[in-house]
């Protein structure tokens, strides 16, 4: 794909997110409660929270595509979409609305497959999904010449690939998730969506913030760096996927050991995870510090504007990789221990309220380079914010802790 392909995919960006948003709450909403619940032994209220969380993601997903079958051109236009990318976007979009519900339960599985002992099967669906997508794209775009209807029916076989083989966890002999029936469902429904917003903010804030940056682009550039945001759209996901699923692979250990009052295995858990993301996260950063001009040819048409653009503000945004894998981790880490609130106010200022307001006036400054500098500002702050938080949990256990011993004793 041209630049106007890549532009016009991260206009459609924020669908791709907003299909994250639903599954991501859903699943981690009924995960969360769902380990805690195995965790005091309770199995049979454990698989009602299942039960009750595939209900929920399936009615979320049937109300928000019936909504997208009317309003597409509406959301292109509101995502910056002008009169020569609305045609790219129309054609891309088209095809991928009708498969929004893989792209939802490609985000809600891993979260229940995680609990039930099965780790590597996401892992595998994830590598097969992301090989055929790569390879449909190459397949379809280049030699077939389909255009975006190409680059879309590669996402859309991939999604569909993973998404069948999680689900065949469901049919094997090491399955325990069972359909148990749910009492109080809207109760339930409450408490899921409740337990799994804050997890699930950092895909809806993105939708929010794109939505932002797609018009400040076009106010202060043009098409050449929206395509660049596109392809840091494609990066950011690829990263905060990888710093979900570490979260994915944590949470039941740290909800299990919370619901058992094993605070040690909790915190165990917790340091094992949060070095793990600080090491991917500086691979991540000197990969596109040393081969920006690699990566970004990867993902565009090398055209003279765009290899003079991309490089450099791929740079900028590398910067980001640290300070949003410590957030986002911890995030996910405060919600495995039933803290939603603090959770949520750290996606909440992740994801929207801090990167929003700097959008707004560093441009002004700065002009495009800005928006970049946005970016990596937020992210700093936020992780500061976060291990603030997460410390002082700490501090607040461990004198629970030794107020039990003194009182044993």
């Amino acid at each position: 794909m041209g630049p106007n392909g890549t532009a016009a995919s991260a206009i459609f960006w924020p669908l791709f997110l907003f299909a994250d948003f639903i599954g991501l709450m859903c699943g981690v909403g009924g995960s969360v409660l769902y380990a805690k619940a195995k965790g005091n032994g309770d199995k049979i209220k454990a698989n009602k929270y299942f039960t009750t969380s595939l209900i929920l993601v399936s009615v979320l997903t049937c109300i928000v595509r019936t909504l997208l079958f009317f309003f597409q051109d509406n959301l292109y236009i509101l995502f910056g979409a002008d009169s020569i990318l609305l045609p790219y976007v129309q054609e891309y979009g088209r095809l991928i609305v009708y498969a929004f519900p893989a792209f939802v339960f490609s985000a809600f599985l891993p979260n229940f497959l995680s609990n039930d002992g099965v780790p590597n099967l996401n892992i595998i669906a994830c590598v097969a999904g992301a090989i055929i997508n790569i390879t449909g794209d190459y397949v379809f775009v280049f030699p077939m010449q389909m255009g975006m209807y190409g680059a879309a029916l590669s996402t859309i076989l991939g999604a569909i690939l993973q998404v069948l083989i999680m689900f065949s966890h469901l049919l094997s002999k090491r399955n325990t998730l069972k359909f148990n029936k749910p009492q109080n469902v809207f109760i339930e429904f409450i408490n899921i969506l409740k337990s799994g917003f804050a997890a699930a903010f950092s895909s809806l804030a993105i939708v929010i913030v794109s939505l932002v940056v797609n018009n400040q682009i076009m106010r202060y550039s043009d098409a050449s760096v929206l395509a660049i945001y596109g392809m840091i759209n494609t990066i950011s996901a690829l990263t905060l996927h990888v710093y979900n699923g570490i979260g994915q692979a944590a949470q039941p250990i740290i909800s299990s050991a919370y619901g058992a009052n094993k605070t040690d295995r909790c915190w165990g858990a917790y340091k094992l995870a949060i070095k793990t993301i600080i090491y991917v996260s500086i691979l991540f950063t000197l990969i596109c510090l040393f081969f920006p001009n690699h990566i970004t040819a990867l993902f565009i048409k090398p055209t003279p504007e765009i290899m003079e653009k991309g490089p450099l503000i791929l740079k900028i945004y590398s910067m980001c990789f640290i300070p949003m894998g410590i957030s986002v981790f911890i995030s996910i880490f405060l919600q495995s221990v039933t803290k939603p609130i603090p959770a949520s106010i750290i996606s909440f200022l992740r994801g929207f309220v801090i990167v929003c307001i700097l959008l707004f006036f560093l441009p002004l400054i700065m002009g495009v380079r800005g928006i970049w500098a946005a970016f990596v500002l937020s992210e700093i702050s936020v992780s500061l914010y976060a291990l603030i938080r997460v410390l002082l949990y700490k501090k607040k256990e461990n004198n629970v802790v030794i107020e039990i011993e003194e009182f044993n004793e």
